[in-house]
């Protein structure tokens, strides 16, 4: 697969009217393929700009971002720290640092269409400076109005995959990685139905010679048109933990379990769990896995072991998350 040089990707996004500043609600942020949740300040679009809040898109993409109050500045860490961008609040002036060497670097100065801001005391920076100044890849669709970022790491991992027939880079990585999907028992609902929805496990075979030590998922529904009656784990063995909290950010349930050190089974294909709702009312409503990055990590993960080394499948090159929405009319 080509690498798509999109480094331009905001500049072109079109918006009706003149506007100075709008807040984006509906706009989704997606690292890697991972939805990010921006918990207390949505995006905003600023002279056709989108702006995040600093850490949620650049912690997301492994990056490490400092603070400096007394100078308002902010300096953003590249993973391999071998490059770093330094922005003021409310200045459009930045620098871009790139390290050849210890002591040998090279230091650019460039001017952003927008400054950065600070917005319900939090720090707001453009999107695009990920894209253009840390070498990922950025694009813009204004139909369902999504910005896709794609880091370097997983470009370079895309451009490794050779396409299977029929299929792009990206589908044949995702047919080679353990899936984590949902169904569902009913496609038709009717207020006072009981509607089982569960958690797959696939393609566990990549990753058949570990143990599965847990699973932790969660799943987005309508609270309005469902209630959440129950979470039945499917194991054959005994559970060393379990939880799950239905009200985890206000749209989703969150469900955690893992296994008995002593009985942990082999990883295989199959249920692992089964959320029972009720429906509300006669409208139904769809089903998703959440693939969120929050402050408290991957929403949806995978935990083997392999000897004494614990696993986690969480990242995009480890874990496909099937996020398709499973609609029940």
């Amino acid at each position: 697969m080509k690498r798509k040089l999109i480094c331009t990707l905001l500049s072109v996004l079109m918006l009706s009217g003149s506007l100075t500043a709008l807040a984006a609600d509906d706009i989704t942020v997606s690292v890697d393929r991972r939805t990010i949740h921006f918990e207390d300040q949505a995006p905003v679009i600023i002279n056709d700009r989108v702006l995040v809040p600093v850490r949620g898109v650049f912690e997301a993409l492994g990056a490490r971002v400092l603070w400096n109050a007394e100078e308002r500045k902010v300096t953003v860490f590249s993973k391999d720290n071998l490059s770093r961008i330094v922005l003021y609040i409310d200045s459009t002036d930045f620098k871009q640092v790139i390290f050849k060497s210890l002591l040998n670097y090279e230091v650019k100065d460039f001017t952003s269409e927008v400054a950065p801001q600070i917005i319900n005391d939090r720090t707001m920076i453009p999107l695009y400076l990920v894209a253009d100044y840390m070498s990922n890849e950025a694009v813009w669709n204004g139909e369902d109005r999504s910005v896709t970022v794609t880091s370097k790491e997983f470009l370079k991992l895309l451009s490794e995959t050779a396409p299977a027939e029929n299929m792009t880079a990206e589908e044949t990585l995702n047919s080679s990685l353990t899936s984590i999907s949902l169904s569902t028992d009913k496609a038709d609902v009717q207020g006072g139905d009981e509607v089982t929805v569960r958690v797959n496990l696939s393609n566990t075979a990549v990753n058949a010679d570990k143990k599965h030590f847990g699973t932790t998922a969660a799943v987005h529904y309508n609270r309005d048109n469902y209630t959440l009656k129950s979470c039945n784990y499917i194991t054959n063995t005994e559970l060393g933990a379990s939880a799950y909290n239905p009200d985890f950010m206000g749209d989703s349930v969150k469900f955690i379990y893992l296994h008995d050190p002593a009985t942990m089974p082999e990883f295989s294909d199959g249920t692992v769990v089964e959320l029972v709702f009720t429906a509300n009312n006669d409208e139904g409503g769809s089903f998703w896995l959440s693939d969120r990055i929050t402050k408290y990590g991957s929403d949806t993960h995978i935990t083997l072991t392999a000897d004494t080394e614990d696993i986690i499948l969480d990242t995009a090159d480890k874990l496909y998350i099937d996020t398709t929405p499973v609609v029940v009319k």
